[in-house]
């Protein structure tokens, strides 16, 4: 939760001032890079199953894809409208002024719950404060809700869960076995347990409420982290040093799951009364299993590793991290965002104060070298590394723009390229930043069965292991999640070295850490794709498989294709390259 009145006050002072000249921010992390012709305020960004990102404008209730050009990159990408999401048309809605809108509620929010189901569609649901007709926020802690569905490119309304009188800045998650959970926040922010929902995605998509037992407190301002097990973990804000994981009722053979203790934080992470409001920063599942807990709390800037149990019941134990350092004052990450790199890094950043400017950017490496962590856990060194980023730089402000924001307004996400887009949501600045570095192999997807022969526009299942990453990759606070735990699938002709993404659905689980385990999921093959052999990657986490060969068996209208043979059955083999991506894609 963000107090409004600060929110509102940084809104009014954003000019517009026209465009101005790029330039390239660098140091030994990577290298900023501005983009131009963005036509919107980007505020949350996710990873959509076909390789396009979609993207919300700030405040408008319209959301937009970026898709990548023909050589894959996302820099130079296309922007492609996704619509307007619905006006709920059942009543009338409350303005900020105090009135009323007697033409229903527009759905315009500005942090909520977010996920990507399983079956390719998108899920909105909540909002801290949404904009009335006139564009003015209000703090309304929304039920309302959308979803966005590729097969018509329109969002219809999600109707919330029964007696669900807020939902607000809320909790949520895709769960491995494809079940969406959703929190109900704003119940009380102290010792009373929240309620959750559960929502098995099918067409009617409908929810069913949860009473978990063994709750501390309530789930109001908590961040949530998938683990390998299934579990959900999070840090206790309003019963502080705890931290707690949630067995789902599939895993425990109940009707509601039940929350169990994960075990006392070294020290505070989260803060439970800071400016009127509770915050935990962003907590990121590395590669090797654990978690990086980062501090949302101003008064201690203490970052900490949380191990998971080896038994679905077991607590898992806790150690020190390397510590914001001080910079104009203690940081932290108060309900701020964190990503893990695709060469297992996490990018977060850092402000003196909750919702203070100016904020910093920062690397967490869990192990200096090439790769970082060994998923097998056989490393024995166990050293870590803090390190500042380079902020980039705003050409029409004159400034860094960390030097104009609090930590809590940056907006970032990996992307399947291995580069990430940021941007902050009051700004009108949008950057790639590509950072050094690559995944250790051991990390990729690995394709065991596949199409060897394709048709434009058919559907084909493909089959492998780590198809879903070792992350969500993707965390916010208590909102704005934007989880990529799920497989994406990309050709690359091999004459024209053009790219292309299929669309990916109907995944055979939702978990991360997969390990060896053999999964699979749906590809449409895009009705366009061209003529020829191409190589066919999965993708997670911004992490590319080795290439496979497969063969259009369509001529497409140019007979020059026709029978041409491929380049061999291991000819044209590109490797990960600099950021989890063919070479054949440059």
């Amino acid at each position: 939760m963000r107090p409004l009145v600060y929110w509102s006050a940084l809104l009014s002072g954003v000019v517009l001032l026209g465009s101005g000249s790029a330039l390239a921010q660098r140091d030994a992390s990577g290298i900023w890079l501005q983009m131009f012709n963005v036509p919107l305020n980007p505020d949350t960004m996710l990873v959509l199953t076909d390789g396009t990102i979609a993207v919300d404008d700030y405040g408008t209730g319209n959301w937009w894809r970026l898709v990548p050009d023909k050589h894959g990159n996302y820099l130079d990408g296309t922007w492609v409208s996704m619509g307007t999401m619905p006006v709920e048309t059942t009543g009338t809605c409350p303005t900020a002024a105090g009135g009323t809108n007697a033409n229903g509620c527009p759905y315009a929010p500005y942090d909520y719950a977010s996920v990507v189901l399983p079956d390719g569609r998108l899920i909105v649901t909540g909002g801290e404060y949404t904009y009335d007709d006139a564009g003015t926020a209000y703090g309304t802690e929304t039920t309302q809700g959308a979803v966005w569905d590729w097969h018509t490119n329109a969002w219809t309304v999600l109707t919330p869960p029964s007696g669900w009188n807020s939902i607000g800045d809320a909790d949520s998650v895709v769960l491995a076995n494809g079940q969406y959970l959703l929190a109900r926040n704003r119940v009380s922010r102290g010792t009373t347990p929240g309620q959750l929902a559960i929502m098995t995605p099918t067409s009617s998509l409908t929810w069913t409420n949860l009473t978990p037992p063994g709750k501390a407190d309530s789930n109001s301002e908590e961040n949530w982290v998938l683990l390998p097990d299934g579990t959900i973990w999070t840090v206790d804000i309003a019963s502080e040093p705890g931290s707690e994981r949630y067995i789902p009722p599939y895993l425990d053979n109940s009707t509601n799951g039940e929350w169990i203790s994960a075990g006392a934080e070294p020290a505070s992470i989260g803060v439970t009364a800071y400016k009127g409001g509770s915050e935990d920063g962003a907590n990121v599942l590395l590669t090797n299993g654990n978690v990086f807990a980062i501090s949302g709390n101003p008064d201690t800037g203490i970052n900490a590793i949380y191990t998971p149990p080896t038994t679905l019941m077991g607590e898992g134990t806790w150690t020190a991290a390397p510590n914001y350092p001080n910079i104009g004052g203690i940081l932290n990450d108060c309900d701020g965002p964190a990503s893990l790199l695709p060469n297992g890094n996490v990018f977060f950043t850092g402000s003196a104060g909750c919702y203070d400017i100016p904020s910093y950017y920062f690397e967490y490496q869990p192990q200096p070298g090439l790769f970082g962590w060994d998923p097998s856990g056989s490393d024995t060194d166990q050293s870590t590394s803090l390190s500042q980023v380079v902020s980039p730089y705003d050409p029409v402000a004159g400034e860094t723009v960390g030097s104009q924001i609090s930590s809590f307004y940056s907006r970032f996400v990996v992307l399947p390229d291995g580069s990430m887009l940021y941007s902050w949501d009051d700004g009108l600045e949008t950057y790639i930043f590509k950072p050094t570095g690559h995944p250790d192999p051991r990390w990729a997807p690995k394709v065991t069965s596949f199409p060897r022969q394709v048709s434009p526009g058919k559907t084909y299942e493909v089959s492998g292991t780590q198809f879903n990453g070792l992350s969500g990759s993707g965390y916010y606070g208590d909102d704005e999640a934007n989880a990529s735990n799920y497989p994406l699938v990309r050709f690359t002709n091999f004459f024209t070295g053009d790219v292309q993404y299929g669309r990916t659905h109907d995944h055979s689980t939702m978990a991360v850490a997969t390990g060896r385990q053999v999964v699979s999921t749906y590809v449409d093959v895009p009705t366009n794709l061209e003529p020829g052999p191409s190589l066919m990657q999965v993708v997670a986490n911004g992490i590319a498989s080795d290439p496979v060969i497969v063969s259009n068996d369509s001529c497409q209208g140019d007979p020059q294709f026709c029978g041409r043979g491929g380049p061999g059955s291991q000819g044209g083999r590109g490797g990960q390259g600099g950021l989890g991506q063919s070479n054949n894609h440059r």
